[in-house]
């Protein structure tokens, strides 16, 4: 990186593992512009995404932006694999008809005003795994307000097996909980699918919570449910 040659001031910081959490805490300590754009290192950027996210901030209104992260086809056979993909994109499809929230911003495309990001306290190292989460409802409390941006797009180049995402799913579940416990007033953010769902499916979910059946299993067993009524 120093030894490139570019347009751009490039800095590399060199720190101890600490996981991305702490990376992108010291990049935006050290950032000196307006904005802070957030971008993981599995994120392959379009070439207008700089810019979109650039433009998101030129009002007078503070925002975070999320841009758009589309998943490529798995190159896995695993149905799991391949349905979390169709989900994942489907969710972004879904807030180019909507309005985003603060539940939605996932830290691999997004940006903040710097001050406002650094006077939230930056992405907590305690739960890497929603740190953008959680910072995005912080930043909402501020009055940062949540906006999509559908031309903002980057290729999200991620692929991972069943019992990654499964260990991740059930990261996040774990987080939803403890998190609506300390905030009563999320709780219908974290849980809105319970009210969206048929009264068939909310039952079939309360019998397997309630019998605690592994996620493994579910996901094994899943292959043989028609795609359509997955």
């Amino acid at each position: 990186v120093e030894a490139m040659e570019t347009p751009l001031r490039l800095r590399a910081l060199r720190l101890r593992n600490g996981g991305w959490s702490a990376a992108a805490n010291a990049g935006a300590e050290a950032a000196a512009g307006r904005v802070c754009l957030q971008i993981d290192d599995d994120v392959i950027a379009s070439p207008q995404l700089v810019a979109e996210h650039v433009a998101a901030h030129s009002g007078e209104t503070p925002r975070m932006a999320i841009g758009r992260l589309i998943q490529e086809p798995p190159k896995s056979s695993d149905w799991f694999v391949a349905a979390f993909t169709t989900a994942w994109n489907r969710r972004y499809d879904e807030l180019s008809e909507g309005e985003a929230d603060w539940v939605d911003c996932f830290g691999a495309n997004f940006s903040a005003p710097l001050e406002l990001l650094v006077s939230a306290g930056g992405f907590s190292t305690d739960r890497p795994a929603v740190a953008d989460m959680e910072l995005a409802y912080r930043l909402n409390n501020m009055g940062c307000v949540p906006t999509y941006l559908p031309r903002a797009e980057a290729v999200h180049d991620d692929e991972k097996a069943r019992e990654r995402l499964l260990s991740d799913i059930a990261g996040f579940g774990s987080f939803a909980a403890e998190f609506a416990d300390r905030h009563p007033e999320t709780r219908s953010q974290l849980f809105g699918w319970y009210g969206q769902a048929g009264p068939k499916e909310a039952f079939l979910r309360a019998v397997l919570l309630s019998l605690r059946v592994p996620t493994k299993l579910l996901a094994a067993l899943g292959r043989w449910i028609p795609a359509g009524q997955r």
